[in-house]
């Protein structure tokens, strides 16, 4: 009989991490940035608790030059890149409706 193995299952969250974890790689190395063991590790372990790959992954790209930017994020031939510009627009979709939600609050609770 099967046996049923949702408890192995990693989150949305640590599926997101890993994620993260994992561009974060692609643009270091291709910024020609020593990627910490730690990174390296979260990119390859699927339970991953760092919800700090995600703050960082979106301080570089917002430090990155257009440029930089138009190489690894902009090139619809790279799969990473496509990915990666993939990741920011939901991130940026996702910042700007909880800054909407924050601002409404705010306004509902003057």
């Amino acid at each position: 009989m099967p046996r049923d193995c949702k408890h192995l299952e990693p989150t949305i969250r640590e599926t997101q991490n890993q994620r993260a974890a994992k561009l974060l790689v692609y643009v270091l190395e291709n910024l020609d940035i020593t990627v910490p063991e730690s990174i390296r590790r979260d990119a390859e372990y699927i339970y991953v608790n760092r919800d700090r790959n995600t703050t960082d992954l979106c301080d570089l790209i917002r430090k990155m030059t257009r440029t930089q930017k138009a190489k690894l994020m902009y090139d619809g031939r790279n799969k990473n890149a496509r990915a990666l510009a993939d990741w920011w627009d939901e991130h940026k979709y996702h910042d700007r409706a909880q800054r909407q939600r924050k601002n409404k609050r705010k306004k509902e609770s003057k």
